[in-house]
């Protein structure tokens, strides 16, 4: 990541029903990280659930790289516990 800078950073908790981020002005690049418990995630427009969507493991990381724009994440917990934090940056 050269010439890539920080613009924010984001905790999502809650994640009974579907959350979708919120991304900073300038931010094309996410660094998230599953904590507490298990969630699923989707870009595609649709809506994860408890069982539909790509899983990630709690102490897992997502490494997304988003051209086009991170708006589209959405995460979901599989477990009452599931948090993720996002860290945002672009260049």
């Amino acid at each position: 990541m050269s010439d890539v800078f920080p613009r924010g950073y984001q905790q999502l908790t809650g994640l009974s029903t579907a959350k979708p981020v919120v991304v900073p002005k300038g931010a094309n690049y996410a660094m998230v990280r599953c904590t507490g418990g298990d969630v699923r995630w989707r870009d595609d427009g649709g809506v994860p659930t408890a069982t539909v969507g790509y899983p990630l493991a709690a102490g897992d990381e997502l490494r997304y790289d988003s051209r086009t724009g991170l708006a589209a994440l959405q995460f979901v917990g599989q477990t009452a516990d599931a948090e993720v934090s996002i860290l945002y940056y672009g260049t």
